[in-house]
C-alpha cells in the first residue's frame, strides 16, 4: 500500500483518504487487462519494464510485452497519475518504431480515439506523420469506420496548406492521350 500511495495520486486518494477503499484496503480495478497492471506492478517494484524480443528483422510485432499492451498500460498510467510510467512506456513504444519504422495500426489506432487531448494522442499522430510517407501503404490498414478521424488528423497534418496554392494548373499528366 505505501508503494502504491507513494507513487501514485490515484492510490493516496483512494486508499489514505474519505473514500470506502481507504477502509476495506481494497481498490478494484474491473476494466484493466491484468497484463497492463503487471507491467504497473513491475515497474512499481523495478522502475523499468523488461522488454524482449529486440532483433534486426523480427519487426515491431515480435517484442515483448506487445505493443497492445504498452498502451493499455501507457492508459492506465494515465489513470493512475503514474506519469514516470507513461514516459517509460512512451519511450519504449518510440524506439519500437523508430528501429521497426512501422506501427501497428489496429492497436495504435484503438488507443487514438479515446484520448482527444494528450500526449499519446500527439506521438501517434507524429509517428504516422514520420512513417507513412515512408511506407504509403501502411494506409491500406485503416480499415474501421473509427479509422477515418485519424485519417483525417494525419492528411491534415502531411499536407501542406492547400489556401497557400495560387492556382491549380492542369498538365500532360491530367489529360487522356487523344
Amino acid at each position: 500500500m505505501d508503494l502504491l500511495c507513494f507513487h501514485s495520486n490515484y492510490f493516496k486518494s483512494a486508499l489514505q483518504g474519505e473514500f470506502a477503499e481507504a477502509q476495506t484496503k481494497r481498490v478494484e480495478l474491473l476494466d484493466e487487462k491484468p497484463e497492463a497492471f503487471a507491467l504497473v506492478v513491475e515497474w512499481l517494484y523495478t522502475h523499468g519494464i523488461k522488454v524482449s524480443g529486440r532483433g534486426v528483422g523480427k519487426g515491431v510485432y515480435r517484442e515483448e510485452p506487445n505493443f497492445g499492451t504498452l498502451l493499455e498500460a501507457w492508459t492506465l498510467a494515465d489513470y493512475l497519475h503514474l506519469p514516470k510510467l507513461q514516459n517509460i512506456i512512451m519511450k519504449i513504444m518510440d524506439e519500437r518504431v523508430t528501429i521497426h519504422k512501422e506501427v501497428p495500426v489496429g492497436e495504435v489506432n484503438r488507443a487514438y480515439q479515446p484520448y482527444s487531448d494528450s500526449k499519446l494522442r500527439a506521438w501517434i499522430l507524429d509517428t504516422y506523420v514520420w512513417v507513412i510517407p515512408q511506407h504509403r501503404e501502411m494506409v491500406d490498414y485503416f480499415t474501421e469506420v473509427s479509422d477515418l478521424e485519424i485519417l483525417k488528423d494525419i492528411l491534415k497534418a502531411l499536407l501542406p496548406d492547400m489556401s497557400t496554392k495560387k492556382k491549380f494548373v492542369l498538365s500532360k499528366s491530367h489529360l487522356v492521350e487523344e
